[in-house]
């Protein structure tokens, strides 16, 4: 639709920005930043959504979750670029 994904957000980690059970609208962006929740193919976890902390479109992000039951910075390691499915646009949390 539009070029966005729908998916359903599972587990805790991204409180209380995102809660369990949430639609998220996720698209492809050319670039990616700081602070962008982004979905990602993580070769361990599979497909996950986190926070960009740190990082650049050259050598790779480090993500973490908003909340503290999330994975750590040290277990996801550096993701690449062309591992993030795209950028979350709009969130519709459940009531």
């Amino acid at each position: 639709m539009f070029g966005y994904q729908i998916i359903k957000a599972a587990g805790r980690s991204m409180l209380p920005a995102i809660k369990h059970g949430a639609y998220l609208f996720v698209k492809p962006a050319p670039l990616y930043q700081v602070n962008d929740v982004v979905q990602v193919e993580h070769p361990y976890y599979g497909p996950i959504v986190k926070r960009i902390i740190w990082g650049d479109n050259i050598s790779g992000f480090y993500l973490a979750g908003d909340s503290h039951a999330s994975l750590s910075v040290e277990q996801m390691g550096c993701i690449k670029p062309t591992q993030i499915l795209g950028k979350v646009r709009w969130i519709v949390n459940p009531t």
